[in-house]
C-alpha cells in the first residue's frame, strides 16, 4: 500500500485518492519551467481536487503517473524506435 495514496501500488497507475484529513501533511511540490520555479501545495488545493463536503468528501490527486521508457541510445546516438 502506498503510504500517502489510499490505493495499493499496483493500482497507482489509475486515478488516486488521498485521505482528505491528511492534506496538511502533503508536501509542497516545485516545478522549474524556463528557469523559473513554481510551487504548488495540496493545502491550497492546487494538486488535489476535493469533491464534496464533510464525511462524504473525496480528495483526488491531480497527478497522473506515466510509464515512459528512457530513449534508446547506441554509442551516444539516439536510435529511432
Amino acid at each position: 500500500m502506498d503510504p500517502v495514496l489510499s490505493v495499493p501500488r499496483a493500482k497507482a497507475m489509475e486515478e488516486s485518492t488521498v485521505d482528505c484529513g491528511k492534506l496538511a501533511f502533503l508536501p509542497t511540490i516545485s516545478f522549474t519551467v524556463g528557469g523559473k520555479e513554481f510551487q504548488v501545495s495540496a493545502i491550497d488545493v492546487y494538486y488535489i481536487l476535493k469533491v464534496g463536503e464533510g464525511a462524504t468528501a473525496e480528495c483526488i490527486s491531480g497527478f497522473i503517473p506515466m510509464d515512459i521508457p528512457p530513449p534508446c541510445v547506441n554509442q551516444g546516438k539516439r536510435i529511432k524506435t
